[in-house]
């Protein structure tokens, strides 16, 4: 089964590390390939499974997602940009912040004082992954729950940071197997070798 995660607006997907240039830099692979981290998508999706709790619906959270002292029965890998395996390929010929460039835009960002005037040393820059990308991870274990599980992807409606500033609007659903895109990408990549 394959989680898919549509970005319906530019998303700011980080583990908050930064640089000299870049306050807050979203994640990429070692190509410059952007993804997003199995360990955030499982959080994600238990914030979710608690948020339609509160609504009322009966969804086993620890079964599902686990704790500190259990790993829950549902298994994901890092969810990596659809046909990653050619765009890999293909980015090994390109420098990472090129690769980078493409799939992001830099904003920056400062704070206004009272006669909207920006205050010195408020400039801040993130990197935010563009609107319109779609990543895939694949999720492994014992899917008994699985309508609890389709019920939690379309709650999730945001993902990362500045969620309340319009950013990181999502698309969240589950699907069988590959997509058609993904084999084709599959079957072109043992032509390559």
């Amino acid at each position: 089964m394959i989680l898919r995660i549509t970005l319906s607006s530019n998303a700011i997907i980080t583990n908050g590390n930064g640089d000299a240039l870049i306050d807050l830099d979203s994640d990429y692979n070692k190509y410059g390939l952007p993804y997003i981290s199995a360990k955030r998508i499982k959080g994600m999706l238990k914030d979710s499974a608690n948020e339609l709790i509160s609504m009322g619906q009966d969804i086993n959270v620890l079964k599902l997602f686990g704790d500190e002292n259990n790993e829950g029965i549902i298994k994901l890998s890092d969810a990596t940009l659809e046909n990653s395996e050619i765009l890999e390929k293909l980015s090994s010929e390109f420098k990472t912040d090129i690769i980078k460039n493409s799939f992001s835009v830099i904003l920056n960002q400062t704070s206004l004082d009272e006669f909207g005037v920006a205050k010195a040393g408020s400039l801040r820059r993130f990197r935010a992954y563009d609107k319109g990308l779609v990543f895939e991870s694949e999720i492994e274990g014992n899917l008994e729950f699985q309508k609890d599980l389709e019920l939690i992807c379309l709650n999730l409606r945001y993902i990362g940071h500045k969620r309340t500033r319009g950013f990181g609007k999502v698309k969240c659903e589950l699907i069988e197997g590959k997509n058609t895109e993904q084999k084709m990408a599959k079957a072109l990549m043992k032509m390559i070798k």
